[in-house]
């Protein structure tokens, strides 16, 4: 079996699988704090680097790396419009 399923399981997803994605959910959210586009790019125009996931060896369970934080310079009004937007609609989906 692959790491997939044995991590996440098939149908239904298992706890271990619930639990990886809530890790992952958080590096998402916490990305989007600091405005870290280089890893998951759930509000940003790119690919992102799912490489600055690892897993430890022991458990296998997720730890960022590259935690870059981003400033939004006042200036650039109209990109840090777009930002927030992108982040208020994300912030939507979630809670419903």
């Amino acid at each position: 079996r692959c790491w997939a399923q044995r991590d996440f399981g098939v149908e239904p997803l298992n706890d271990r699988g619930r639990a990886l994605l809530r890790t992952l959910g958080t590096f998402v959210a916490f990305d989007m704090i600091i405005n870290n586009f280089d890893r998951l790019p759930c509000v940003w125009d790119n690919q992102g680097n799912a490489g600055n996931i690892m897993f430890t060896r022991a458990g296998a369970e997720p730890i960022s790396i590259d935690n870059m934080v981003c400033c939004i310079s006042p200036e650039y009004g109209e990109a840090t419009a777009k930002y927030l937007e992108r982040v208020r609609e994300v912030v939507v989906d979630c809670i419903r």
